[in-house]
């Protein structure tokens, strides 16, 4: 984390990923008057035809892991007869929303490294599935010994090219997403850049870019929003 990033005015916000709506990111630039652009820097493609085994547990790393489970395995493996694990509120609440009952959901002011060391000691000898991307950390998973989990990849995520319009703050939510910038961007000087976990630092420090990088370590839009409103 670098310090002295004060922003003298805000007016414009990027974050990489998707539009949501009622986000507390969005709610916030909604009242501050400020431009929320939610621009991804990635497609994810689901991998048909994955035979999906038989766990206790069934641990989703992200929302996309569990859109894409819904759209394309839920039928087959309804999740109702699994015990459900989630990375973080923002994990859970999609999978509430669908009706789905979880069991655990990790804390979202704790790294997923620690989530992973939390979720082990719930899952004790039972085993557990972590459908993901050919491209994921495995940041959770890891925590897990191997007899414990099945790591299955069932959508593919890929880079994309597109122009970032220069904002005031640029959020990089993923190291996907830092790479998919990068491809033809580049931050200006005074843009402050925050960014979700170490991972996502690791990979912006990479880079060798100057800006100030603000990490937040989870991925709560809660906790993003209050950090941005500390640089005002």
């Amino acid at each position: 984390m670098r310090e002295n990033c004060a922003v003298a005015n805000i007016s414009s916000i990027l974050i990489t990923r998707g539009p949501r709506l009622n986000s507390p990111l969005a709610n916030f630039a909604d009242k501050n008057q400020f431009l929320l652009i939610e621009q991804s820097f990635i497609t994810t493609t689901p991998v048909m035809g994955v035979n999906i085994p038989e766990t206790d547990w069934i641990f989703f790393s992200s929302p996309t892991a569990v859109k894409i489970f819904l759209d394309h395995y839920n039928k087959n493996f309804p999740l109702k007869n699994k015990m459900v694990g989630a990375v973080g509120p923002g994990t859970a609440k999609i999978l509430t929303e669908a009706g789905v009952k979880v069991t655990f959901t990790g804390d979202a002011n704790l790294s997923p490294v620690q989530v992973g060391i939390d979720f082990a000691d719930v899952l004790k000898n039972k085993t557990a599935l972590f459908p993901t991307s050919q491209i994921s950390l495995r940041s959770v998973s890891s925590q897990i010994a191997p007899e414990g989990k099945i790591e299955l990849v069932i959508y593919k995520t890929m880079l994309n090219v597109v122009d970032a319009p220069s904002s005031d703050i640029i959020v990089f939510t993923s190291p996907s997403n830092v790479r998919g910038y990068f491809l033809k961007n580049s931050p200006p000087k005074e843009t402050v850049i925050f960014c979700f976990g170490d991972a996502t630092e690791g990979c912006l420090n990479e880079r060798g870019i100057a800006n100030p990088i603000i990490n937040l370590q989870s991925s709560s839009e809660e906790v993003l929003v209050l950090s941005i409103a500390g640089l005002i």
